[in-house]
């Protein structure tokens, strides 16, 4: 399974407003405070998987992450070709 990691504070609360698929988020485990309860809640409304580690954790996935990382499915990316007759049936569908 190819995944990307967002990090940061904001950028994986906005990922979670988002809805893009999260497959789970890692937390310091001494993080707490409203971001931390924000981004928990959020993500238990998701049924996303919200797991506590140490500084070393996140420091092996990132070195910037202000103590917290999002594990998300890496882009599918089209063909030029693909996008091209994905155009034209569409083109014909109108006229």
């Amino acid at each position: 399974m190819n995944e990307e990691w967002i990090m940061g504070k904001n950028p994986v609360i906005e990922a979670l407003k988002s809805g893009r698929p999260i497959n789970k988020i890692l937390m310091l485990e001494s993080m707490e405070g409203r971001v931390q309860s924000q981004i928990v809640k959020s993500a238990k409304q998701q049924g996303v998987l919200v797991q506590k580690v140490p500084k070393h954790k996140l420091d092996q996935i990132a070195e910037h992450h202000q103590g917290v990382v999002a594990s998300v499915a890496a882009y599918e990316y089209a063909e030029i070709d693909d996008l091209l007759e994905n155009a034209r049936k569409k083109m014909k569908l109108l006229f």
